[in-house]
């Protein structure tokens, strides 16, 4: 195997698996709800690794597209305005 990614870890993770074969690149989400990788880039800069970002564009809330009658969570017009305030609301549901 030439080239090996991961998916998902944290900096202590990534540091194990490159350990054991080094790793071309770490996907993980990117979005303006999800910020946590931002603390592992430093390994992946240190390790020379690339990070592949994925729902840069937060699932279809900057997009438009998000199916608001999938979201387990009551809104109204007005709350589909308020990205701040409905990203609060769906933080850990399934969209």
């Amino acid at each position: 195997m030439r080239h090996l990614g991961v998916s998902e870890l944290d900096a202590a993770q990534v540091r194990t698996a490159h350990a054991v074969h080094p790793v071309a690149a770490l996907q993980s989400e990117f979005s303006l709800w999800s910020r946590e990788v931002e603390e592992v880039v430093p390994t992946l800069q240190a390790l020379d690794i690339g990070l592949v970002p994925f729902s840069p564009l937060g699932r279809g809330f900057l997009t438009g597209t998000v199916d608001v009658a999938a979201l387990d969570v009551a809104l109204d017009d007005r709350d589909l305005h308020d990205l701040d305030g409905l990203a609060d609301q769906v933080t850990g549901t399934r969209y």
